[in-house]
Order: structure tokens, then sequence, then C-alpha cells
């Protein structure tokens, strides 16, 4: 049963804790083609982690077969291809979050050691 709440837990704060880098990313931003991408970002996130929040919630009929294992009716998925594909899709977002400050630093006109410096401020959440 402490799974059941987990996964669902789990997607939602994935969902709020990446939207909110995506916004402080907009703060930066100077460029109309950045802001769309960034917009199509959210977009992403958003629709990733809500089908994620309902698979896991719906991902056995009936729901309560999820902690029972009882009832002779019953059908789930196969949880280790939804986690497996969850998980990809997580660490392809990550990814993202992490390159797209390059669009913003890119445009800059400060000399390199000052790019590092603000990559590695923008970066910092990739540790």
């Amino acid at each position: 049963m402490n799974a059941f709440g987990a996964g669902i837990t789990v997607q939602i704060s994935h969902l709020f804790t990446k939207t909110s880098i995506v916004v402080f990313y907009l703060r930066f931003s100077t460029s109309r083609a950045f802001n769309w991408t960034a917009y199509a970002v959210i977009f992403l996130i958003c629709g990733h982690n809500l089908v994620g929040a309902t698979g896991v919630l719906y991902s056995c009929r009936p729901i309560s077969y999820f902690w029972t294992f009882e009832g002779k009716k019953h059908w789930c998925i196969d949880r280790n291809a939804w986690y497996g594909t969850m998980t990809g899709l997580n660490v392809l977002e990550d990814v993202v979050l992490l390159l797209l400050p390059i669009w913003l630093i890119k445009p800059l006109s400060v000399d390199f050691g000052q790019r590092i410096a603000i990559a590695a401020m923008l970066g910092a959440g990739g540790l």
C-alpha cells in the first residue's frame, strides 16, 4: 500500500519541481524561441507526470488489488514496464532541464570564466 501513495506523490512532486525550474529559467529569457521551447517543456512535463500519477492510481482493476492481491477478476498493467518507462522519461526530462540553460548563456557577452560560473549556478541542481 505504501507504493501506491508514494508512486502518486513522486509523480506530483516531479511535476512541481521541474515546472518551477523551467519557470525560473523563463525569468532570464530574452528570446521568443526560448519562451516557446520552455512552455513546450512545461507542457510535456505536466503531461508526463499527470499521466504517471493517474497510471499508478489506475494500474489495477479493481484499484484495491494493487495492495490486497485478492479477487478473481482483476487486471493489472506490467508494473516493471510502466515504472521503467516513467523512469526513462524522467531521465530525459532531467537532461533537457540541464541543457536548457545553455540557450540562455550562449548570447551573453561575458568572458569564458563568467560563462562557466553562470552555467555552474544554473546547473547546480543537476548534482
